[in-house]
């Protein structure tokens, strides 16, 4: 499993519509969302939604895809709402 969480996955924050969670993240290659109070708790809530999918997908024999971006390096791009961050830009 650790193998899987590893990998370096892309998320995105959005806006969710709901009042008591209004942020959701995604992690558009399996399809995962995760809820949150704020846009850092979705973000946090998604690695568990992660595992849960990777485990689900492996006990019923499904493939389990590769992250879209295929690098070394650990995902630092969120998307919060409209609003990229990366570690080259700051708003400033």
């Amino acid at each position: 499993m650790d193998e899987y969480l590893a990998l370096p996955w892309d998320y995105s924050v959005s806006p969710s519509g709901n009042e008591e969670f209004p942020y959701e993240a995604t992690v558009l290659e399996l399809g995962c969302v995760a809820p949150g109070k704020t846009a850092w708790s979705a973000l946090w809530n998604i690695e568990d939604a992660i595992e849960l999918w990777i485990e689900n997908a492996r006990n019923k024999g499904e493939v389990i895809p590769e992250p879209v971006v295929k690098t070394d390096k650990i995902p630092t791009r969120y998307t919060v709402g409209t609003a990229n961050y990366t570690d080259d830009e700051q708003d400033t």
